[in-house]
């Protein structure tokens, strides 16, 4: 129903830089039917920690049960779901720092929307390593511009 997470279990703690990279998962939410699980996987054959912390759609703290420090035992996971019972519905984003001397974890939170009691709606973000640099294909085909109810559509990526 879902994507989990595929890990490499034969690297070795060596193989690993440190610092870490931090990571994010682009979106979470809680409230309203809506629930979010995030599962934290240590492939390593030592303990791993860090912390993890939640933003709002403006890049503020935002009040979760799951902020706060994590540490994973050996080829274990570390998860928590949100209760999703709130009337108000909470949305942002997570932040994964591994401490100075652990690698990340392999991250990822799955995204849930029950109504009645029935889980009617389920996706899942993986967690993306901080980084300088990133890619995406874009492609254009067509001449939607010249037919007549033709919409200018425009995308802004903002960095926080």
């Amino acid at each position: 129903m879902t994507i989990l997470p595929v890990v490499d279990i034969s690297n070795s703690p060596d193989s690993f830089s440190l610092p870490a990279p931090v990571q994010t998962i682009a979106q979470f939410v809680d409230g309203g039917g809506w629930a979010t699980e995030i599962v934290l996987i240590n492939p390593l054959n030592r303990a791993i920690s860090g912390s993890i912390q939640a933003f709002n759609p403006a890049g503020q703290p935002a009040s979760v049960q799951f902020a706060g420090p994590y540490t994973i035992p050996p080829g274990g996971l570390w998860r928590f779901r949100t209760l999703g019972t709130g009337a108000n519905v909470q949305s942002g984003s997570i932040r994964i720092t591994p401490s100075a001397d652990s690698p990340a974890p392999s991250s990822t939170a799955i995204l849930s929307f029950r109504n009645n009691g029935i889980t009617v709606l389920q996706t899942a973000i993986a967690g993306v390593a901080s980084g300088t640099a990133f890619r995406l294909f874009v492609e254009n085909v067509g001449t939607f511009n010249s037919l007549p109810g033709s919409i200018q559509t425009a995308i802004a990526l903002r960095s926080r």
